[in-house]
């Protein structure tokens, strides 16, 4: 499978107030971000990988919009999740992506 390229997607540059960092210090209108957002062009063609589970948190968001372009189907779970809906899927690939400090309560809700 080839990769895209960067010519294949649009990019889009927002500044936006700061993110997760800043918001759990509750000052995130003395920060700025950039958020870029790429979005594939329609005429950019991959070969599909089945289905994808991936559980996330809101850093997964992002991914999205890549992840579906190499897959036939992405089914999203949060970072809580119930792992009997992921087994009843029947995925072909699971990705989980999670912030650290998150990663306990992940494990412990899967369980």
């Amino acid at each position: 499978m080839e990769p895209l390229k960067l010519s294949d997607f649009i990019i889009n540059i927002d500044t936006i107030h700061g993110m997760d960092l800043a918001r759990m210090l509750a000052i995130p209108e003395y920060f700025t971000d950039e958020e870029i957002l790429f979005v594939k062009k329609t005429s950019a063609q991959t070969d599909k990988l089945g289905k994808l589970v991936f559980i996330h948190d809101s850093f997964g968001d992002n991914m999205i919009p890549f992840l579906s372009t190499k897959f036939d189907r992405v089914i999203n779970f949060g970072h809580q999740y119930d792992l009997n809906k992921v087994i009843d899927e029947k995925p072909d690939v699971v990705v989980h992506l999670i912030a650290e400090r998150l990663l306990e309560q992940s494990y412990t809700m899967a369980q």
